[in-house]
Formats: C-alpha cells, sequence, structure tokens
C-alpha cells in the first residue's frame, strides 16, 4: 500500500462480522468523507459535493473527489440505494 493516503474510512459493520479501515484521500478540496450511516449498513456512502441533474437517456459520470486504496486481492463496486433509481427507471453501472 502507498502511505500516500491520509485519511481512513473505518468500516464496522455488524451485517457482517469484519472491521476494516478504508485508506482514502480527497483530491480535490470540496470532497465529502465517505461514512457508514449505522452498525446495520452493508457499505459505506459516498456523496458528490456537486449537484448532478440527468436528463432522460443522458449518461454522465459523477465525481465524488475521493481516491481509494485497496489490500490485493480486494476489490469494491459501486451500487445504488435510491429510491429515486427505482421511481425513475435509472440505470446505474
Amino acid at each position: 500500500m502507498d502511505d500516500h493516503l491520509v485519511h481512513v474510512a473505518p468500516v464496522h459493520l455488524q451485517s457482517f462480522p469484519i472491521q476494516l479501515e478504508l485508506p482514502y484521500e480527497k483530491i480535490r478540496h470540496e470532497a465529502l468523507d465517505p461514512f457508514v450511516r449505522n452498525d446495520e449498513s452493508c457499505g459505506v456512502d459516498l456523496c458528490s459535493p456537486k449537484f448532478y441533474a440527468v436528463d432522460p437517456l443522458q449518461q454522465v459520470k459523477i465525481y465524488t473527489g475521493l481516491i481509494f486504496e485497496f489490500k490485493a486481492g480486494w476489490t469494491a463496486f459501486l451500487k445504488d440505494k435510491s429510491s429515486v433509481v427505482t421511481r425513475k427507471h435509472l440505470v446505474v453501472e
């Protein structure tokens, strides 16, 4: 692991018996820290510091201003957890 990442997001989940530290760095000054909403969460919440309005069939990349570092053999994926995505029939990839 590189030693240049200056922040750590603690991940302590009751739903999965493991405790992790997820090293990250803010690469934009307006970036928001990742967080775990509560102990029953199944992941880390990420927010964009910028508001996005997405038109029908428009594709956008939504930036968080964060970079993460993962141990060898680990991976991550982004998953929507918003009722807006379901109601508006959005596709999140």
